[in-house]
């Protein structure tokens, strides 16, 4: 089977999950984008760390590690955009997930500590940023 042809059976199922997802309810788009969230920065880190050369089980770890934290900033943020009210964990996990990550980096003690801390931050702005702001769009558009 050529390359294009499986790109193009993946993209038809990916869309028809898609708009399943968004023309059931809400919370299936939004459980959706949260597991898209999950793969992309899984995919994001793994190619980072090819990058930065870490070796493979560092690799694991970080995609592991990133995913998860990925996973908790964007439902935090869904929790806050949905409850109208200021929580004390919202500020608190997005204040501290750089300064966990600069942590982590020191007790690791690995090269490149700084490289792949910024490359961790620059993953949530690049992928779990954008999938919160589809959120507020479609909130936008439902009014």
């Amino acid at each position: 089977m050529s390359d294009l042809l499986k790109r193009s059976i993946t993209a038809f199922f990916f869309a028809i999950i898609m708009l399943g997802g968004v023309c059931y309810s809400e919370n299936s788009f939004i459980f959706i984008l949260a597991v898209i969230n999950a793969v992309c920065i899984w995919e994001f880190s793994q190619l980072s760390g090819k990058i930065l050369k870490q070796d493979s089980s560092s690799i694991l770890t970080n995609a592991i590690i990133n995913s998860i934290v990925a996973t908790i900033l964007f439902f935090e943020f869904v929790a806050w955009f949905y409850n109208n009210k200021f929580s004390i964990t919202m500020p608190a996990i997005v204040l501290l997930t750089p300064v966990f990550y600069m942590v982590k980096e020191v007790l690791w003690k690995k090269s490149n500590s700084l490289m792949n801390a910024g490359a961790a931050l620059l993953s949530f702005f690049y992928i779990t940023v954008p999938l919160i702001l589809l959120i507020f769009m479609l909130d936008g558009i439902s009014d």
